[in-house]
């Protein structure tokens, strides 16, 4: 009986992953990336933001997740990238 529980419980557990992964591919965002992230191993978090490196439209997606997860030098990247306004260098 027990068997049975678990094997289902597996069974549920790689679907419900798989439905969130197909769900992040098609509209990113943070809460889904810690959803999925929190059902799987490591390797499904690299996935995911790996993804999200390849697709440049939702590069503030990526900015969340390596602001929330301390990930300065990618961070500084997004801001240094995304920044709209002329850095000006004057003397003083």
């Amino acid at each position: 009986m027990y068997e049975y529980v678990f094997e289902r419980y597996d069974q549920m557990g790689k679907k419900a992953l798989q439905l969130l992964k197909q769900q992040f591919q098609h509209r990113p965002s943070y809460e889904l990336y810690k959803k999925a992230i929190a059902y799987a191993a490591p390797s499904v978090k690299e996935e995911l933001y790996a993804l999200l490196a390849r697709q440049s439209f939702y590069s503030y997606v990526k900015a969340e997740i390596d602001y929330n997860e301390g990930n300065s030098k990618e961070l500084l990247q997004y801001v240094t990238k995304t920044a709209s306004f002329p850095i000006l260098f004057r003397s003083v």
